[in-house]
């Protein structure tokens, strides 16, 4: 009975570190090269200072709609899930 539970035991911890640890270990730098790359193509981009001229032209409708949607935390959400989608597929062995 103790073999049967301790071969159940090591399966169970093979699985673990053969399985779940390395996946772990691969999706964390996964993340961590594409917060890495975000964060040197943000710097890359050029600056943006005439933003409050193009945002004052918006009509009162747009800006209705806008803050009824939420676009202030949709569109920076959409765009980094763009680039990280982008980046990802670069990758070679994730397709």
């Amino acid at each position: 009975m103790w073999v049967f539970l301790q071969s159940a035991i090591w399966t169970a911890l093979a699985w673990m570190f053969r399985e779940v640890v390395i996946k772990f270990v691969i999706v964390f730098a996964m993340f961590w090269l594409v917060r890495a790359l975000t964060e040197v193509i943000v710097y890359a981009l050029p600056d943006v200072k005439n933003i409050n001229s193009l945002l004052a032209a918006l009509p009162a409708g747009v800006w209705y709609y806008a803050s009824l949607f939420q676009l202030q935390w949709g569109v920076p959400l959409i765009m980094s899930a763009w680039m990280s989608r982008f980046l990802i597929r670069r990758l070679p062995f994730i397709g």
